[in-house]
């Protein structure tokens, strides 16, 4: 699909910076409709919204939420720098 103009020219395929990985290619948007833009992204790192989807979503305080990263249940360490021939994401 990278060789083909096509899909780049309609939107299907558009370029995204990737925190890792630097410049990626992703799906983009197939529809195309005049009042509603589309945002196109790529995933968040692992761990990247713990605390809105714990907070937010599923109602458990900051003191549960605490008490998750006191267990090991949740972590927002940095692993990536252990990806062989990752680049530095700093």
């Amino acid at each position: 699909a990278e060789a083909d103009p096509h899909p780049w020219e309609r939107r299907a395929m558009v370029e995204v910076d990737d925190f890792l990985a630097g410049t990626i290619a992703v799906s983009g948007d197939y529809w195309h409709f005049s009042r509603t833009p589309v945002n196109i992204g790529v995933t968040p790192k692992v761990g990247e919204h713990n605390d809105s989807v714990l907070s937010d979503i599923l109602g458990y305080s900051s003191e549960e939420i605490d008490g998750f990263r006191a267990k090991n249940v949740i972590s927002e360490e940095d692993l990536y720098h252990e990806i062989e021939g990752a680049p530095d994401p700093s």
